[in-house]
Order: structure tokens, then sequence, then C-alpha cells
């Protein structure tokens, strides 16, 4: 018997809600749904995946991020629009040559994974990162900044190139000091709201031991990200774990911002939510739920990490 030898199910935003739309009874089968029962049904859709990020559901969202740290800065903002410097992945290389105050253009050992308009952080020598973007592709392994250094900087010193910021994070589930220089991570305490605001000197400098994050901290668009102590060293940074959001379904295309598994729960519960919105007999509402109920379990239950729990007594 001969099988497929494909893995690549999957369903994009319109495939799911024609599917929703007939179990609910709203469409019949081979029916294709007009504009404005498609606009109404996407709004439901995007409402219901969004709400299942209150509900824990983060294992296939976990990713890990870097959060570039500047000497003596307490917060950090984190979001697709901050001023502050965070990323999934990043380029490292370090200068060729050394830079004076005011230069434009810079040389790196690597242009490798530096492309135009891309960020870009230099270690500069009065111990700060200076952050810009790239000014046009680089002429073999010289980069044009947008805005020239503001201090000189050394042959040999760091330099980081990212292209996305990290958007606001749901949660950050574990942390990590790592020093660019040995490459190592040490592991940091997380600290709740009030364990934080309980330290005695938030903006004593040294090293970082521990953070806490706010996520509602920029009005629900942008996380606030609290560390302790605030770093001396530029050669540190804060990996973190963390699970971010889900994507929108913006357009017809769109394939979910998350696994085939999901696929029964998303059209399962999506086809309840319509089935309420257009009057589905209640004994039909009833089987719809039902479903929605079972997958949507099934996936919170699959969706769990396997670890161990420790119980630790409070000694303060």
């Amino acid at each position: 018997m001969a099988t497929s030898g494909t893995y690549t199910f999957s369903r994009n935003r319109d495939q799911l809600l024609t599917r929703a739309l007939r179990l609910s009874g709203a469409i019949g089968s081979g029916d294709t749904p007009d504009s404005q029962t498609i606009t109404d049904a996407a709004e439901a859709l995007n409402g219901m995946v969004k709400h299942w990020q209150a509900t824990g559901i983060h294992i296939w969202r976990t990713t890990e991020a870097t959060i570039f740290l500047q000497a003596n800065q307490v917060r950090y903002t984190l979001s697709s629009t901050s001023t502050d410097h965070a990323t999934e992945s990043f380029t490292e290389t370090t200068l060729s040559a050394a830079a004076a105050d005011g230069a434009s253009t810079i040389s790196v050992t690597s242009a490798t994974g530096i492309a135009t308009t891309y960020n870009i952080g230099v270690q500069v020598d009065d111990g700060t990162i200076h952050w810009t973007t790239v000014n046009g592709a680089p002429s073999g392994t010289t980069v044009t900044l947008t805005a020239a250094l503001d201090d000189s900087a050394a042959s040999g010193s760091r330099v980081y190139v990212y292209q996305t910021k990290l958007v606001r994070p749901l949660k950050i589930i574990s942390g990590r000091r790592y020093n660019f220089a040995s490459a190592i991570d040490t592991p940091v305490n997380e600290f709740d709201r009030i364990e934080y605001q309980e330290l005695p000197n938030k903006t004593s400098t040294g090293v970082v031991n521990g953070f806490y994050y706010d996520r509602r901290g920029g009005a629900n668009s942008s996380g606030y990200l609290y560390i302790w102590q605030p770093s001396t060293a530029i050669e540190d940074a804060l990996k973190v774990t963390v699970a971010r959001p889900i994507q929108d379904f913006s357009a017809a295309g769109d394939d979910a911002d998350l696994p085939q598994e999901c696929t029964e729960a998303i059209v399962w519960n999506l086809a309840a939510n319509l089935a309420i919105e257009y009057d589905a007999p209640d004994a039909k509402l009833a089987r719809l739920q039902d479903k929605a109920t079972q997958y949507l379990g099934e996936i919170d239950w699959a969706e769990r990490e396997l670890m161990s729990i420790e119980f630790v007594p409070d000694i303060r």
C-alpha cells in the first residue's frame, strides 16, 4: 500500500473559515461565503485565537530572544517599535579597524548577515553600544551607518546586527545572563511584581541577577522588563525564553501561526462561536460546543511542558 510521503497538510484562513461556517450551519456544502460573511468570520477567528493566548497555549510559540543591555539602564521596553534592542536572531562580528568619533562608516571582520535598514550596534569606548541602522548595502566589509558614531571605537570591538525587533512577549519564561566574551549562560532569578518592588535599591549597578517583566507596562502594546542589578558591562546580554503572541489572520491565504495539530481545535471552536451568532438550534450548538471543548482540551494537554515541580519555602 503506497503512502503519500508528505507531512505538509495545512489550511489557510479562508479554508478554516469556510469549514467552520459549514459546521455551524451558516452555509451549505459547496457554498461559497460572501465577502461580509468572510469579514465577520475572520473577526471571530482572530478574537478567538487572541483569547487563547490568555489560557496558556504558549508552547508552540515559545522562542529564544536576546536583550542587549546598556550600562546602568534599569528598564527595557519590549515591542516591535521600541528604541531598546531585543531580537530572536542576530549576527555578531567585530571591527577590523578602529573607528573615530563621528565616523559614518565602519570596517567589519565579516559583512555576512548585514543588509540595508538592519539595526546595528557598535560597542564604543565610553562603555555603551551605539545603535543605528545600516544605510545601504555593505561595500565589501565597509558598512555605512545612518547615524554616525557618538564616540570612538577600538579595533576588535563587537558589532551586533539584526533585522527584526522582538514583539511584546506574552510571558518571559526564564532568563540567563550571557557573557559575549566567555559565551557562558548564567541563570538569573525571576521576580514577581511585589518581590521587585521590595528590592531596596533598584538603581545600584553591578551584575544582572534577576528580572521582573510587566507585560502590560506599555498600554498593552509593549512590555516593560526591569533588571536587577542594572548592568555595568555591555559584554553581558540577557537571553530569555519567551512566549510570543500568535500572529493575526490578516489575509485569505494566511496559514495559521499554529501547528497542524491545532486545525480541528480551531475549526470546531470557531464553528461553536459562529453558531451562536447565526442562532443555530440549541441541540446543534451543544454538539458543537462538546466537540470544541474536546479538541481544545486535547491540544491544551499536549502543549504542557513535561517538567518537575519544586516547592521552596519563603524564608524572607
